[in-house]
């Protein structure tokens, strides 16, 4: 039985989150998920400081990376740790993301139907998310089901909309193969609370370690994440390149 995680970043203010990315983690619960409960659990006590956590017992992409920029102790190593968990585990990740202006210019073409269209870009991204996860499944685990859990938050609707959209295959916008194969994914998306699950606190990092990452590469952001998303890279399953709809081209970097 394998269950997906789901973590997403960028629905905040466009100025301060140009993008939104959409992060997955699949795990063979049968085989890895005592492994992993333990090791996150161990992370979580070794941390000098309850102040790197959020609500003094939650690992959190966004909290530790503001604590690596300030210089707070044990940051950098509590990155380190949690984002080893995924690579020794063997963990896939997966994640879709999106300009926010690009696709506002994109849904303001008058040539387009509106109702055969997202209406977000949280929508799409998860969307394409899911196809990701699909995709690899179908590869990889053709006798497989997935069950997908994702984080709770005020994105539900258009995530329930994208895992609807995908898994009829319909004609949409972005270039899909494989038409009418079964989807593997279970039922629908279910969405429970990061500070009761370990499995969505490590989707949570890896998220804002990729989120941070295109950010860096694309937008021209100081260097912060990128080391670590080199960690995970070999991690990433059907990696992209630039954004969607983004239209910056890749900044030189001093790493």
């Amino acid at each position: 039985m394998r269950v997906v995680y789901s973590d997403e970043s960028g629905l905040g203010g466009l100025e301060a989150e140009p993008l939104t990315v959409v992060t997955a983690i699949c795990i063979n619960v049968d085989e890895h998920w005592d492994a992993i409960e333990r090791e996150l659990t161990d992370v979580i006590y070794a941390i000098p400081s309850r102040k790197l956590l959020a609500k003094g017992s939650e690992l959190k992409g966004r909290k530790l990376f503001k604590s690596l920029r300030r210089r707070i102790p044990g940051a950098e190593e509590a990155l380190k740790a949690t984002l080893s968990v995924a690579i020794r585990q063997k963990v896939p990740i997966f994640f879709a993301a999106i300009d926010r202006q690009g696709f506002r210019r994109f849904r303001q073409q008058p040539i387009l139907l509106k109702s055969a269209t997202p209406r977000n870009a949280e929508e799409t991204a998860f969307s394409e998310c899911v196809r990701r996860v699909e995709q690899h499944v179908s590869a990889f685990l053709p006798k497989e089901r997935v069950l997908w859990i994702s984080d709770h938050g005020s994105h539900e609707p258009s995530f329930q909309a994208g895992l609807t959209r995908t898994k009829v295959n319909e004609e949409a916008w972005l270039p899909y193969s494989g038409k009418n194969v079964a989807s593997h994914i279970v039922d629908t998306v279910y969405f429970g609370h990061s500070d009761h699950s370990l499995a969505l606190q490590l989707a949570d990092v890896c998220c804002s370690t990729i989120s941070l990452w295109l950010l860096e590469k694309w937008y021209g952001w100081p260097v912060l994440a990128t080391p670590f998303y080199e960690m995970i890279e070999t991690q990433i399953a059907f990696g992209m390149g630039r954004p969607y709809w983004c239209t910056r081209g890749e900044k030189e970097r001093n790493v």
